[in-house]
């Protein structure tokens, strides 16, 4: 069970999918069904509501990108994939 109201965008890569709701991103274990990292609630002043774009780099990094409703600029998220842990958000 993923929280959020809409899937925005999920990638598959390897044996994982990135996923992504209302103001939830997460990585799941393709093989269990169960979450390796997620983070909930992270909608926060307008931003980082609904990702359009997930991007799977190089370094162990993992990039969701929210559309931001009023410039033309996007709000990101960067997670290191290994650890789980929130690299920037901008």
């Amino acid at each position: 069970q993923v929280e959020g109201a809409v899937f925005s965008c999920t990638v598959i890569y390897s044996q994982f999918a990135y996923v992504s709701t209302m103001g939830h991103i997460g990585k799941l274990i393709l093989k269990n069904g169960q979450f390796d990292w997620h983070f909930n609630k992270i909608h926060k002043d307008g931003r980082y509501g609904r990702f359009g774009t997930i991007n799977v780099l190089g370094g162990n990094r993992v990039q969701f990108v929210s559309p931001h409703p009023f410039s033309l600029q996007n709000d990101t998220i960067v997670v290191n994939d290994i650890t789980g842990e929130i690299i920037r958000m901008n």
